[in-house]
């Protein structure tokens, strides 16, 4: 019961900023652009919300007319050293995450390309790609 009651709090303590602003547009307001990545059509771009640290605001953007979509997202820091990396994931029509660069294995990015992160797209997808 101990353990339960610890992982409804940790889950509270995480989402609250989130559960208790009247709406993400307002939290939006008071946010700061930390980060963008764009894969054409698609535009991600992703907020700080004051000192949060585990959750984020990603604002997609899609198409030629821009269809705009905010949604919450989930925070994580990966890596160590020059190999350490953002990583932000939330659900936009499926799950989705942007993430700053890292280290890169095999797959290096185009050298004539300013490559800012990459847009990985999950279920049902499982593809990824560079974006600037």
């Amino acid at each position: 019961m101990g353990l339960l009651r610890s992982a409804i709090i940790s889950f509270v303590v995480i989402l609250a900023p989130f559960s208790f602003a009247e709406d993400l547009e307002e939290m939006l307001n008071e946010s700061t652009s930390i980060f963008s990545c764009s894969v054409q059509p698609l535009n991600v771009e992703i907020f700080k919300y004051k000192e949060e640290q585990d959750t984020a605001i990603a604002v997609v953007k899609l198409g030629e007319e821009y269809t705009t979509s905010i949604v919450k997202a989930v925070w994580e820091i990966r890596g160590s050293g020059v190999c350490r990396h953002s990583i932000w994931t939330f659900d936009f029509d499926g799950k989705m995450s942007v993430k700053t660069p890292g280290c890169y294995g095999e797959i290096l990015p185009p050298e004539d390309w300013e490559v800012k992160g990459e847009l990985l797209l999950h279920n049902p997808w499982h593809r990824w790609f560079f974006c600037n």
